[in-house]
């Protein structure tokens, strides 16, 4: 592994690793054939990695590997196709990530011992037959993600077509990582539901019919159960299983109706909602101040990051934290960015005193922004003198904010603890006495 590898032997008499469990070919990319014979020679060989090679197939003798529990053949972009693989009874692990199928290999639905079926990034495979996926008794993991292939609801596939209601008869599934398309949620409520209870981490990208093609958008690295919203109308009040499913990370990018969807999440109160920890939202003209009713009590009172992206209607977040009562009393991270009408990160008052918990800011390319925290006096908001906002920050990354000239008015809400910062392209900020 990790040479420059260009060929293998073929003669099986010189290849006399009959006992051998572990064959490492991987990263030797202008490797491109895996001759006939030369797997004759590893007749005991339980794990192969041959990824990050360039190999456009793999020999038939691949067969005769009885006792095969993982094949590892990610990043073997150039590899379209597999041979049947009903033979390799045992195996456990087939990872085809990042390489160039265009389908399922044949066979695949009769390893009733696989475990890990990793798809992710096949961006090449756009079909997935109907039977085949729902047979693999034993699987546990499956990555799809970055994949081009979207489920459907059973009424709205053909019959040769994987549809989402296929994935529950996999009773072992813990990791499941797909694109779903966009019907109201009571279309596969009872579905849903039933499937993401018992598994341990998902990531699924709901796409509506105005979905971005940027797939790389759709997913966060190391989510543990996380929903995306992509491309959907949010008004209408038919998320709200959704809302209950996305218990950790909740990501919306390109959606329209965000206003309606948090003004319906006041009014009913969602319980389920309030363990969300990570919340990001990403491309929406819509600002936050509905005028409309604001809740009585933090809706998100476990958010430990909040991140918002391209939003550009909104002129401080105080707009989401007025209107969904939050308190910030568990936030540890903040990351904004492109928010062109902003002027001010945050008002502090009555609602937000002091955020105990947070560690860093991430401000990016507000042209607009003048102020990082607007704070009223004390006399106003009723609190003791020398309140310490953020006790615990420990890094302030700013970037492209030409117009910001201050960080908050009253330096001694800031801590007294070492802060890493990062200024570049500040220049009001960097001509004033902080």
């Amino acid at each position: 592994m990790n040479n420059d590898l260009e060929r293998l032997p073929d003669d099986v008499s010189v290849i006399q690793c009959s006992e051998a469990s572990t064959l490492l070919l991987q990263n030797n990319p202008r490797l491109d054939l895996i001759p006939e014979r030369f797997l004759e020679g590893f007749e005991a060989v339980r794990v192969l990695n041959i990824s990050g090679t360039g190999i456009k197939s793999l020999p038939v003798s691949l067969l005769q590997l009885d006792d095969l529990r993982a094949l590892l053949l990610n990043n073997c972009r150039d590899l379209e196709e597999l041979p049947p693989l009903e033979r390799l009874s045992r195996l456990q692990m087939l990872n085809l990530s990042f390489s160039g199928i265009r389908e399922l290999p044949r066979g695949l639905e009769q390893l009733s011992n696989l475990r890990h079926l990793i798809l992710s990034w096949t961006i090449n495979l756009a079909a997935v037959q109907g039977g085949v996926i729902s047979k693999l008794s034993s699987l546990e993991v499956l990555d799809m993600l970055g994949n081009n292939y979207i489920w459907k609801v059973k009424e709205g596939v053909n019959e040769e077509q994987a549809c989402i209601e296929e994935l529950q008869c996999l009773e072992r599934l813990q990791f499941l990582c797909i694109r779903l398309e966009w019907v109201p949620c009571h279309s596969y409520r009872n579905t849903i539901i039933s499937l993401t209870n018992r598994l341990k981490r998902f990531q699924i990208a709901i796409l509506g019919p105005d979905h971005s093609t940027d797939i790389e958008k759709l997913y966060s690295p190391d989510a543990q159960r996380c929903v995306t919203m992509n491309g959907i109308d949010l008004s209408g009040g038919q998320i709200g299983c959704w809302l209950s499913i996305a218990s950790v990370e909740l990501r919306i990018t390109n959606c329209r109706g965000l206003n309606e969807m948090l003004h319906d999440l006041v009014i009913n109160s969602v319980g389920s909602f309030t363990n969300l920890k990570k919340l990001e939202i990403r491309y929406a003209n819509s600002s936050f101040r509905t005028g409309g009713r604001a809740a009585q009590y933090d809706l998100l009172p476990n958010l430990e990051q909040l991140i918002l992206i391209d939003m550009r209607g909104i002129e401080s977040i105080s707009e989401l934290v007025n209107h969904l009562g939050l308190r910030f009393q568990r936030l540890k991270t903040i990351f904004v960015a492109d928010c062109g009408k902003m002027k001010y990160l945050l008002s502090l008052g009555n609602s937000i005193r002091t955020m105990p918990n947070l560690e860093v800011i991430q401000v990016w390319t507000c042209s607009n922004l003048e102020e990082l925290f607007n704070y009223r006096p004390l006399h106003e908001i009723n609190m003791a003198p020398d309140p310490i906002l953020t006790p615990k920050l420990h890094k302030l990354i700013l970037r492209d904010l030409p117009n910001l000239r201050n960080l908050c008015r009253d330096e001694k809400t800031w801590p007294g603890n070492k802060v890493k910062v990062d200024v570049v392209d500040c220049y009001d900020l960097l001509s004033t006495e902080q």
